[in-house]
């Protein structure tokens, strides 16, 4: 639990008895309250280890010590006796325990766990307590929703070149207009990576409701494809534990043409934003999409740029 003593290339046991230590001061000042000062400290390692053998009883497996569930268990312990307690000591130890945490998690654990815990706010009164509860929930909204956002896991939004290369994706496909596109790209010697709906942009492309299914839809939607791009970008809490499963990338983009309603403008805002190494997504399917998307490749050619598909080795977030 606590980074500082891998860190410190500490023994595992250590992190154990320095949580130890700290939760039997705590547990000894609590009781200095009810009792006098000398029974609290014969009772406190007394007290310290009804959680343990409640612990080996209900959760460890029988005849195991296991050293990581102690810890999470006396840090548990130790958060609860410091919300308790309201001293300066125990503020202090929330603000090394809240150190440590954000040390220690990726951005997506920080976000699930502070909503998580955000109702404990609540201790300190219904306004504090429904502002953090609030606020914990709208910073994952905006991790779902904002496309190519890294909150909850990396997303590939640009690929690693020395030369004028940019990746062009085209989603929304398999369509009756498949066949002329890629023609139309070999002609120019050009080349592209198709995002189909029922192979690697989703299954059934829930575009609505992408953003709250459950893991079980969602292992569904996936699919099993090297790369995957999501129904406008969108994510959820559960979607990068799934690709990493499956060895999988969640493609994003640099740049894209706003192109499914109308493409008169996709030209401009491609070649706005266009710069070696960019990901710019089009769509297929649509009455201009066949002319849309040349007219981004003429102008791309006619800027020095060339379309190529990057390895797996090249892809990079903005990060």
């Amino acid at each position: 639990m606590f980074a500082l003593t891998r860190a410190l290339r500490a023994r595992p046991a250590a992190e154990v008895y320095a949580l130890s230590i700290i939760y039997l001061a705590l547990t000894a000042c609590a009781l200095a309250a009810l009792v006098p000062w000398w029974a609290a400290v014969l009772l406190a390692p007394i007290v310290i280890q009804v959680p343990m053998y409640v612990m080996g009883l209900f959760v460890l497996p029988r005849r195991r010590i296991n050293v990581t569930e102690n810890s999470r268990v006396l840090m548990a312990l130790l958060i609860g006796a410091c919300l308790w307690l309201r001293t300066w000591p125990a503020y202090a130890f929330l603000a090394l325990a809240a150190a440590n945490a954000l040390a220690a998690l990726t951005v997506r654990r920080f976000l699930l766990g502070f909503a998580a815990a955000a109702p404990l706010a609540l201790f300190y009164g219904w306004r504090i307590g429904l502002t953090v509860i609030v606020l914990s929930h709208l910073l994952i909204v905006y991790a779902t929703l904002v496309p190519n956002c890294q909150w909850l896991g990396p997303v590939i939004t640009c690929f690693a070149t020395e030369k004028k290369e940019v990746w062009l994706t085209i989603d929304d496909g398999p369509a009756s207009d498949t066949e002329p596109i890629k023609e139309m790209l070999a002609r120019r010697n050009a080349t592209a990576t198709f995002f189909e709906i029922g192979v690697n942009h989703s299954m059934t492309h829930p575009s609505a409701t992408f953003w709250c299914l459950g893991p079980r839809r969602l292992r569904e939607e996936i699919g099993d494809r090297r790369w995957f791009r999501a129904p406008v970008g969108m994510k959820n809490p559960f979607v990068h534990p799934i690709l990493a499963k499956r060895d999988m990338r969640l493609i994003g983009w640099t740049v894209r043409g706003l192109d499914t309603k109308s493409g008169g403008n996709a030209v401009a805002r491609v070649m706005r934003r266009v710069r070696p190494g960019a990901i710019v997504v089009l769509h297929q399917g649509r009455p201009h999409s066949l002319q849309t998307i040349e007219r981004v490749v003429d102008a791309l050619h006619a800027a020095g740029y060339e379309l190529v598909i990057p390895d797996d080795a090249r892809l990079k977030t903005k990060r």
